[in-house]
């Protein structure tokens, strides 16, 4: 035998289960934190059968019920360590069944040897023999699932690796050696080797687990991220840029044009009489009319141009190296197409006033631009709507 074997099993047993309850606990913990994830539940369970094996070990020594019960949850919960590591997907509802049915096998021949033909040592190798194919199922979920963390998941593979190498060298000695005393297989230096894996395992593989989850967050919080980001950014009835990220370019395009000595347009856009539409229409139709709009500036901007949504009806386009015609023709075409949106619900007509302005040198601040095309918009407005107003001054 191993020289580990000399080791003290009953301090072997409580190491196990002083290991054993806080992974429980932080399985736990980590199950409130990520109540979706089904790793921690399972995890948890692992550790209260390896508890609960512990236990029956300790207090009930080498009676053949008991001590068959702990070698049952014990590997009971190596599969548990499986699914907590794996995590629950859609298509583990498989393997969930395939795991049940190789358990109840495990059970069924196990009890033979406990109670038609008592063999200690037959009942001692096929437990460590259904403890090492557990194991050996542990290493094939770690490396199924792709995007791991590859350092957790060679730590954890190496880990019930050896579990397995060594129960499965327990069951094949046990075989081999003949009869022993059932003393030795529970409480005695038999009983050292599996007891020392069974710690590995919960510590190697609870590190695991832990690494796993912690990725998981990361993970879930970088998406949250993004999509605190996009919305910051994006608004999200049109899909244009938000009034925050469109003024960014701007001022971003107000810098580069002043360094090149390049021209810079602003068109400020506005649907006419919006507020008509919403009383007659409806708010649902009007949310309808903005998301058209916000579709028709996509369509109809030129490559390079920027368009964004900055107020409730209020569309602006940056057009980077526009010339104030150049500009006002691309208005032009903008506000024929506004005209012509067919809204589903809408009955009463809609239009949009347009006005454009261009950087000037004396132009301080992006807030003096926007002026300019601010005003103009207005004087398409009062002019009557459903056209194009350039700045000149």
């Amino acid at each position: 035998m191993f020289p580990i074997a000399e080791l003290h099993s009953p301090t072997l047993m409580y190491a196990a289960l002083a290991v054993a309850l806080p992974m429980g606990a932080l399985a736990i913990a980590t199950g409130r934190a990520l109540p979706d994830l089904g790793g921690p539940r399972h995890w948890a369970g692992a550790a209260l059968c390896v508890t609960a094996a512990m236990v029956l070990y300790i207090t009930a020594g080498a009676s053949p019920p008991w001590s068959m019960g702990a070698d049952v949850l014990a590997v009971v919960g190596l599969l548990l360590m499986r699914q907590g590591l794996a995590g629950v997907t859609p298509s583990s509802r498989r393997r969930i069944g395939v795991t049940v049915a190789c358990l109840v096998g495990f059970v069924v021949i196990h009890t033979w040897f406990g109670h038609v033909d008592p063999r200690p040592d037959r009942r001692a190798a096929v437990a460590s023999a259904a403890m090492a194919v557990a194991a050996v199922s542990i290493v094939w979920e770690l490396f199924r699932p792709v995007g791991r963390p590859l350092a957790l998941v060679l730590v954890a593979g190496a880990t019930f690796g050896s579990m397995a190498l060594g129960l499965g060298y327990r069951a094949v000695e046990m075989l081999l050696g003949g009869p022993r005393p059932v003393d030795a297989m529970v409480l005695g230096r038999e009983a050292a080797l599996p007891l020392l894996l069974v710690i590995a395992a919960q510590v190697g593989g609870g590190a695991a687990f832990c690494g796993f989850a912690g990725f998981e967050l990361i993970q879930r919080l970088r998406t949250t991220q993004g999509l605190l980001e996009r919305a910051v950014r994006e608004d999200a009835l049109t899909g244009l840029a938000s009034r925050r990220a469109l003024f960014e370019i701007l001022r971003a395009e107000i810098s580069r044009a002043r360094s090149g000595a390049r021209s810079l347009a602003l068109l400020v856009i506005d649907a006419d009489q919006f507020k008509r539409v919403n009383d007659e229409c409806g708010h649902v139709v009007g949310d309808a009319v903005l998301a058209a709009f916000g579709g028709c500036l996509n369509a109809h901007v030129r490559g390079g141009d920027h368009a964004g949504r900055i107020g409730g009806e209020e569309f602006a386009v940056v057009m980077p190296g526009a010339t104030l015609a150049e500009a006002a023709s691309v208005a032009e075409r903008i506000g024929g197409a506004l005209a012509q949106l067919t809204v589903p619900g809408l009955v009463c007509p809609i239009s949009a006033s347009l006005g454009v302005a261009v950087l000037r040198p004396d132009d301080q601040s992006d807030i003096r631009l926007l002026a300019r095309a601010d005003r103009a918009m207005y004087q398409a407005k009062r002019a009557g709507g459903n056209q194009v107003a350039v700045d000149e001054s």
